[in-house]
């Protein structure tokens, strides 16, 4: 039974941030409605809700990705054609004041407009429309006669002015840049990953807990930050490794399908909160299942070291102790754990399970198929991190 409002969702951080930028952006539209037509009377009527309504329908707007390009370019020429037509409403009069302020509004919309289109990927052919039609609207003859505007102007003069607070609002009440959302999701799993791994070889941890499912949830919240990310105009920063990022969310994934096997397998009745199976809790008795999950939580934290990579964002190798050096490290080089893994099967191989010889064991229940699925599942943790680690050493 799901609670209709979970203070646990709508208390967190980014849900607090959504709420600060949405409610803002509604609220200071509405304020411009309001008192606009005493700012500037040429560009809104009095007491005009048009703003806050379509705020208020952007905040759910949906878009389909096989119409971008078009709106892209429709975005781009409706705005720099509305754009410079209000700046030159305000600045167009013929006086050494509005020409010297018109003169400066057009070198920095050039400047900005440049700017983006060449350090964004996503928006740069919105960019460079801005700067064509905006500045031929921007550059027109000066005239110290007063127009009068129709209804319909003022209805596209109050979207823009929307779509404006918002993007205002966005750039300003932003918690974090999509990359660095990215990378905090990717070292939650990691964190998760590592505490059910221990938990699942804790003799003293009695139950089962299904750490895969929340796992999901934060591999497809890494993946889907890393696309923003990848879109995100960078700057003076270095590209974001987009592959490089998308490759450890494969990798996590397949961990987390091996670990959702582990966890069902080894739970009594194969549903959460049930005690392990005794099969299981005889083997955490013995070392060598200590050895596995040592083995496997000291390749997580190599990965960890190694991930550190996907922060950094400047140019050059990067310091610390994920700099290139890790590749002529033994630890990062050699098979240990590896073969300390191989050896701990061994040790499993040997290990007695005759005090469960008076119970009727279900093949499910048969402790030599847990033993082999513990290995094999083990075995392929391990290759995947691997496989990731040659991939981080190889960049």
């Amino acid at each position: 039974m799901y609670d209709i409002v979970d203070p646990k969702i709508i208390c967190t951080k980014y849900q607090a941030a959504f709420v600060l930028k949405n409610g803002l952006s509604f609220f200071l539209t509405f304020w411009l409605g309001y008192y606009g037509h005493n700012i500037a009377k040429n560009m809104f009527t009095p007491y005009n809700a048009d703003m806050a309504s379509t705020v208020a329908i952007l905040f759910t707007s949906k878009v389909g990705a096989e119409m971008a390009t078009n709106l892209n370019r429709l975005q781009g020429l409706v705005l720099g054609t509305v754009a410079g037509q209000m700046v030159y409403a305000n600045f167009g009069w013929c006086t050494p004041i509005s020409l010297a302020a018109t003169l400066i509004i057009f070198f920095f919309w050039q400047l900005l407009s440049l700017f983006y289109y060449y350090h964004s990927t996503e928006f740069g052919g919105i960019f460079i429309l801005l700067a064509a039609f905006g500045s031929k609207m921007i550059l027109q003859e000066c005239s110290n006669v007063w127009g009068e505007n129709t209804d319909s102007y003022f209805a596209i003069v109050a979207a823009v002015v929307a779509i404006c607070v918002i993007l205002l609002v966005d750039l300003v009440c932003a918690p974090d840049r999509a990359s660095t959302l990215a990378n905090n999701a990717r070292k939650e799993v990691l964190g998760q990953m590592k505490m059910a791994v221990k938990d699942l070889f804790d003799p003293n941890v009695k139950n089962t807990t299904f750490h895969h499912v929340p796992i999901e949830a934060g591999i497809n919240q890494a993946r889907s930050l890393c696309l923003e990310a990848d879109a995100e105009p960078r700057v003076w920063r270095t590209p974001f490794r987009t592959d490089l990022f998308l490759q450890f969310c494969d990798m996590l994934t397949k961990l987390r399908y091996v670990l959702a096997v582990l966890e069902v397998s080894i739970a009594d009745s194969f549903v959460e909160g049930e005690p392990k199976s005794e099969a299981f809790q005889v083997m955490m008795k013995h070392s060598c299942v200590s050895t596995m999950k040592e083995c496997l939580i000291g390749k997580i934290e190599q990965l960890e070291r190694l991930s550190k990579l996907l922060e950094h964002e400047v140019d050059g190798p990067m310091e610390g102790e994920t700099a290139p050096c890790l590749r002529d490290e033994p630890e990062m080089l050699s098979l240990h754990f590896t073969a300390t893994l191989e050896q701990a099967v061994v040790d499993a191989e040997k290990i007695d399970f005759s005090s469960l010889e008076d119970l009727q064991l279900s093949v499910f229940r048969d402790p030599i198929l847990k033993v082999s699925l513990t290995v094999s599942c083990c075995r392929a943790m391990l290759e995947s991190m691997t496989d990731m680690q040659h991939a981080f050493l190889n960049y």
